[in-house]
């Protein structure tokens, strides 16, 4: 968290969870997923199942080929640039994750969550106010002050 907070702007986190193909998940009859292990074996309204392919039957071109992936992956990018444009946490979070969007948010495009408050937030604010003493300036606060993004 230090170094993220300590990073020049722009130097974003890059989640594995953001990137397709970085995570791999498979169930038992080798259907795949990616982004987020909780996405396999669940079905949504609007993405339907998140098994894109099967081990058994398709390579990776054909995973990323398929519509359910071409729509979630958009909406998580969507999502990531929502963030990006309007959070000042972005820097330490890079996006969010797309389970806890969709979970909380019913969508892979939405931005703040409960998970992110609380996990993210809570704890950069508690990091930067301990940079913030050691090095002697600020009044403490949290890293989406007025001057910062």
């Amino acid at each position: 968290m230090r170094g993220h907070l300590m990073a020049p702007h722009g130097n974003g986190v890059m989640r594995a969870d953001n990137m397709p193909g970085a995570i791999i998940n498979i169930d038992f009859a080798g259907n795949v997923t990616t982004f987020s292990p909780e996405l396999l074996g669940t079905e949504h309204g609007r993405y339907g199942t998140f098994e894109w392919g099967n081990v058994h039957n398709d390579d990776w071109p054909a995973i990323v080929s398929n519509a359910g992936f071409k729509l979630a992956y958009a909406d998580i990018l969507a999502g990531i640039q929502r963030c990006g444009d309007s959070c000042a946490y972005f820097s330490v979070c890079g996006g969010g994750n797309p389970s806890n969007k969709l979970a909380e948010l019913g969508t892979f495009a939405g931005t703040e969550t409960q998970y992110c408050r609380l996990h993210i937030q809570a704890f950069a604010d508690i990091v930067m106010e301990d940079l913030e003493k050691e090095l002697g300036i600020g009044q403490g606060g949290h890293v989406g002050g007025p001057n910062r993004k």
